[in-house]
């Protein structure tokens, strides 16, 4: 049996892409409704010493690899990151909604790599890719990363630097 898709742009026909909809889908319950450019990070709690975010701060991020650490992560077109430790609640750092329709037409809204190494070897990845630790998974399958995580996202995403909207981001099983 074969099966074609057609995931962005098809000649006559309507693309994956296009078919879901995304511009006016809502989110599941379970996606938190805050979004990390609402939420002040200032005062975020230092992370243990063990989670380890990697990147040069001297010079502007150019992408983002969500490292899941050999965690059990059901691979999806739309993925879901969230902050904890920012209040009482959940945030979400990137979905779907953040990225640029346009962006996903081409590219998607992620890549998915079986290490750091490859997921950095990504063209669109650029020469300064910060690296972050997933601190779990959801039930909902959602990757959740540490408060600190979300300061610098936020941090590195100001200034005409939002590589989240161009879906500069790779998730990496180890």
């Amino acid at each position: 049996m074969e099966v074609r898709i057609c995931i962005s742009v098809c000649s006559g026909q309507r693309s994956l892409v296009e078919a879901l909809n995304i511009d006016q889908r809502k989110e599941p319950p379970s996606v938190p409704q805050k979004q990390l450019q609402e939420v002040p990070v200032a005062e975020v709690p230092k992370p243990p010493k063990e989670y380890k975010i990697v990147y040069d701060s001297s010079q502007p991020v150019t992408g983002i690899v969500f490292s899941l650490e050999g965690r059990i992560f059901d691979r999806v077109l739309l993925p879901v990151i969230v902050a904890e430790e920012l209040g009482d609640s959940l945030v979400t750092v990137y979905s779907a909604k953040r990225v640029n329709p346009s962006v996903i037409r081409s590219y998607g809204t992620v890549r998915y790599a079986d290490n750091v190494e490859q997921a950095r070897s990504n063209p669109r990845m650029g020469s300064n890719a910060m690296i972050i630790p997933a601190s779990r998974i959801t039930k909902e399958n959602m990757i959740v990363v540490k408060g600190e995580a979300a300061r610098l996202i936020k941090e590195t995403t100001s200034h005409n630097n939002d590589y989240l909207s161009e879906a500069k981001v790779v998730i990496s099983a180890q």
